[in-house]
Formats: structure tokens, C-alpha cells, sequence
């Protein structure tokens, strides 16, 4: 029984090293795209049409320089990890008591984080909501 306890701490703590250092690798990423991407007509309409769903889904959009320069023509970042591990493991705590502490998701998070991945990948939209599965929301930013 004492072996079982030991590959589980072990495994929990290889899982923890691991989520930390995906998550230090996403911080030290550069976020943005190019210049001439975000100054693109191309890139515009669709920061548009994310203001439009963001505020449809009733909060307050971020001005539309700062969408163009994150998400550019592509989504950025926020579509290259839509579905993918990077995400998994940040959304890992929110509503899952197995990650060492429940964490409820703002709606408002989950709202932006839908609108982006629709606006720019739709075709991962569907592997987000999966992700998500059953994760609670309660309004936490104020």
C-alpha cells in the first residue's frame, strides 16, 4: 500500500512540475503578433466582430488596438492552445477538487475565452467546451 502512496505523490508532483513549467513557458511567450498582422484590415474586422460578441454577451469589450495587437489574424496564442495541453492545465483547478484546491471559473472569463475562440478558430470551439466539461462558474471578478 506504502508503494501506491508513494507513485501517486510522485505523479502529483511530476504533474505540478510539469503545469508549472508549461505555465512559465506561456508567461515568457510573446503574446502579441507583428505589427503589420495587427494593422491589417483582416485583423480589425475581426477584432470588431469579437467586440461585438464580447458585448452581446453582455460585458465590456477590450479597446480594439489591444484585440488586434493579442490575437491579430489567427487568434495568436489563444487558438494555437485552444483544445491543446497548455489550456488543459490552465483551466485544470478551476471546479476540480483533484488539483490540491476547487476554484470556481468566472462566467466572464469562460464568455471572453468562448467569443475569441469562435471569432477566430471556431473549428476549436467544440474542444474547449469539452475541456471545460462540468466546470462551475460564479461571478468572482468584480
Amino acid at each position: 500500500m506504502r508503494s501506491v502512496t508513494k507513485n501517486r505523490t510522485m505523479w502529483g508532483r511530476a504533474l505540478v512540475a510539469t503545469a508549472s513549467l508549461a505555465l512559465l513557458v506561456m508567461a515568457c511567450s510573446p503574446g502579441g503578433v507583428s505589427t503589420d498582422e495587427a494593422d491589417s484590415d483582416q485583423a480589425q474586422q475581426l477584432a470588431q466582430q469579437l467586440a461585438t460578441a464580447v458585448s452581446d454577451a453582455g460585458y465590456s469589450p477590450p479597446p480594439e488596438g489591444t484585440i488586434t495587437a493579442l490575437y491579430g489574424e489567427d487568434g495568436g496564442v489563444s487558438c494555437a492552445q485552444a483544445g491543446g495541453l497548455g489550456q488543459i492545465l490552465g483551466l485544470a483547478g478551476f471546479g476540480n477538487p483533484s488539483y490540491g484546491g476547487r476554484r470556481i471559473l468566472d462566467p466572464k472569463v469562460k464568455a471572453y475565452d468562448e467569443a475569441v475562440i469562435n471569432t477566430y478558430c471556431p473549428d476549436k470551439l467544440e474542444d474547449y467546451q469539452e475541456i471545460l466539461g462540468e466546470t462551475k462558474t460564479e461571478q468572482s471578478i468584480p
